[in-house]
């Protein structure tokens, strides 16, 4: 009896050595990682954005160009790089869409999602087809045709 609790609690320890907590990282801690960029435009503006997890935030200007403020949330910078922002112009058409690189295998995250929060400041007269899959989106001073659709945030 001795030798089977003996082999038990030595299975227990061996098995909880391979399983590691990262305390911080379930205190909802994580990174932000910035960037901006200006797109101009060269002709009426056109703007789809896309995003994955995250909230988009379109604001209004009297200017003829777009201001683009991402947020990219991780629980680590190595994730948070794993985020990319896609944007392209032509004519006034403008598209802007985060990616995530999606990993194979099982994956458990004991923190946040990775993420991104998009702060669009555009033209204030457009016409705009903002989704995000799971996030918020918040416009504010806009005319023009506005489509807004997320598929879990308010609107």
């Amino acid at each position: 009896m001795k030798n089977f609790a003996f082999c038990l609690l030595s299975a227990a320890a061996i098995a909880s050595a391979a399983c590691t907590i990262d305390v911080q990282g379930m205190q909802g801690e994580g990174v932000v990682v910035r960037e901006q960029k200006l797109i101009a435009l060269t002709g009426a503006p056109n703007v789809t954005i896309r995003t994955f997890n995250g909230s988009i935030h379109l604001r209004s200007w009297d200017r003829n160009e777009i201001l683009l403020d991402i947020e990219r949330r991780a629980e680590t910078a190595a994730d948070a790089r794993e985020i990319e922002v896609e944007t392209s112009e032509a004519g006034g058409n403008v598209v802007i869409e985060a990616k995530h690189r999606e990993r194979r295998g099982f994956v458990m995250h004991m923190g946040a999602s990775p993420g991104v929060r998009l702060t669009v400041t555009v033209p204030r007269t457009l016409n705009v087809d903002a989704r995000t899959a799971d996030g918020s989106i918040d416009a504010r001073d806009l005319t023009g045709r506005v489509e807004l659709r997320t598929g879990d945030g308010s609107v």
